[in-house]
């Protein structure tokens, strides 16, 4: 999720061998006070209740952190080049055959305990050729963001366990957004409902799998929908991306901030369900 060639420099001025570079930019409101959001990032068992499987080492100025994503067998290290308390986070990525790159979180206090988080993630290279990769960043990052703000308004300190559940599709993304937030699309694999509305339009979804499924739209982008889903305590991600040599994918994640090992379990086979569901759904073709 990261990458200039100097790291320090804004990405429009960074050149060098991999041409112009762009950035990612992110924001969310939280109704939690700077700390709370600091620590979400700061803290590898923070940043674990609402982004990584695992982090190890706490972000601290001059210190290295490396987060996990256990599924993927991936894991990703960087330095902390500033860590201000309550503020501030600019962490520094390098990897080989990738221009170098940052992520800076800035927290802005509202008042009455609301904060503003801002990310900037730079070293994206720029040009069509890499646009895929580009959107399929920014796109991340809303939901990652989302993810934070139900972690911390609704579930602050509590562990989160998930699934992503993934299955190859013929699709493309120009149609993966018919089958996330129209009723019809939505019909033809995971239930009954009505078009899923904007940021905060409430969501019932009487699914073929998962039964009756409650919330409201938590964010939307031309790729990914993600939903609060009250009956598990946690959100469900629709999504679609290219995944390697399998191609392209369409795919469930599931959080809960109440799960046990055994609800995880309960859940999974459901999911498996779905998806496959998702993907016949589009080798049919898009919904009338």
């Amino acid at each position: 999720m990261t990458e200039p060639n100097d790291p320090f420099l804004p990405a429009a001025d960074a050149l060098g061998d991999d041409g112009p570079l762009r950035a990612v930019e992110a924001e969310i409101t939280v109704n939690a006070d700077a700390h709370a959001c600091y620590e979400a990032w700061a803290d590898p068992r923070g940043i674990a209740r609402w982004f990584v499987d695992r982090a190890e080492g706490r972000a601290e100025a001059g210190a290295s952190v490396t987060w996990f994503w256990d599924a993927f067998g991936y894991a990703v290290p960087y330095q902390i080049h500033e860590a201000v308390p309550d503020e501030r986070l600019v962490y520094g990525f390098e990897a080989p055959g990738r221009p170098p790159g940052r992520i800076e979180i800035d927290l802005h206090a509202e008042g009455g305990g609301v904060t503003r988080v801002t990310l900037v993630n730079h070293g994206f290279r720029d040009g069509a050729q890499w646009d895929e990769e580009y959107q399929g960043v920014v796109s991340g990052w809303q939901m990652a963001l989302a993810t934070m703000k139900r972690s911390l308004e609704g579930f602050a300190g509590q562990a989160r366990l998930d699934l992503l559940i993934t299955h190859p599709a013929t699709i493309d993304f120009a149609r993966t957004v018919t089958f996330q937030r129209t009723g019809t699309g939505l019909a033809s694999w995971l239930g009954e409902s009505a078009d899923l509305g904007p940021v905060g339009a409430p969501v019932k979804i009487e699914s073929t799998d998962l039964g009756t499924l409650t919330g409201e739209v938590l964010a939307t982008t031309d790729i990914e929908t993600l939903i609060s889903w009250e009956e598990e305590s946690g959100t469900l991600g629709l999504k679609t991306f290219r995944m390697g040599p399998m191609g392209m994918v369409v795919a469930l994640h599931a959080s809960s901030w109440a799960w046990s090992e055994a609800d995880q379990e309960r859940v999974r086979p459901l999911l498996e369900k779905a998806v496959e569901r998702w993907a016949q759904a589009a080798e049919e073709g898009a919904p009338a």
